[in-house]
Order: structure tokens, then sequence, then C-alpha cells
């Protein structure tokens, strides 16, 4: 996981107000850790995990208030994880 891009996405998830929104910020942090796991010829699915477990670890993340907003953004981070992994 490079660093760079855990820090953006502490910093936009630290910075949301309110509802699972995906900002060009967050979708950069993905694009870069895409691009690391292009380079360490990672599975999307190895992607998939690091990403959820990542984000599940930051104390950030556990600020969200409740535990489907939790979900709904944990998704929609998996969700351009994945068209991220599959453009590059």
């Amino acid at each position: 996981m490079p660093p760079h891009a855990v820090e953006i996405l502490r910093d936009c998830i630290d910075g949301r107000k309110s509802a699972p929104v995906i900002n060009e910020k967050i979708r950069e942090a993905l694009v870069l850790i895409c691009d690391e796991a292009h380079k360490s010829d990672a599975m999307p699915e190895q992607v998939i995990i690091a990403v959820k477990e990542m984000c599940t670890s930051l104390p950030e993340y556990q600020h969200i208030r409740g535990a489907r907003e939790r979900g709904a953004f944990l998704s929609s981070l998996v969700t351009v994880a994945i068209e991220e992994y599959y453009r590059g």
C-alpha cells in the first residue's frame, strides 16, 4: 500500500461531511494503489481485500457515523478500486 495513497484516503475520509461520496482525491489514492498492485502482479481480489482491511483499520473510518454509512462508503471505495484496477 503506497503511504501517499493511505494519507490521501485518511484526509478524504476525515474531511467528508456526509453520504458515501467518492471524490477525485480518493480516486487518485485508489489509482496509486492499483498502479502498485499491477507492478507487483497482485490479483484484483488481493487489491479488494487490501483496500478493505486498510480502510477499516483507519481511525478516520471508524468516525463515519453508523454502520450503514461506513458500509456504503466501503462499498463505493471497492467499486472505484475495481474500476481503476481494470482501467490500468
